[in-house]
């Protein structure tokens, strides 16, 4: 764990993974299932690149948790952390300033 004192600290990577249909804006949300996923190609690539370096990566996977689980698990396995954000999301830029704020 980075306790802000290590004079060699990890270099941590952040990763949002979406699918290449993944995009509310174009691509209405209840269509999403009838797209074939092609997510375990860049993953398993993603995943034998960071072997090597010893970079901590943080993968956001949303949605892509709940239809992957096992990809969960391989993540975890590999030494990263999962992380989640909703599943519908959109550029920050196209948000109202309320949906921001705590309710």
């Amino acid at each position: 764990m980075f306790d802000g004192c290590d004079p060699d600290p990890p270099v941590l990577v952040s990763v949002d993974v979406e699918d290449y249909f993944v995009s509310p804006e174009t691509i209405p949300f209840t269509d999403w299932e009838r797209y074939p996923d092609r997510i375990s190609v860049g993953m398993d690539f993603l995943l034998s690149c960071s072997k090597p370096t010893g970079f901590l990566f943080v993968f956001f996977l949303g949605w892509i948790a709940e239809r992957h689980p096992g990809l969960v698990k391989q993540v975890a396995a590999a030494g990263h952390e999962v992380a989640c954000h909703g599943s519908i999301t959109g550029p920050a830029g196209g948000n109202r300033r309320a949906s921001f704020l705590p309710c």
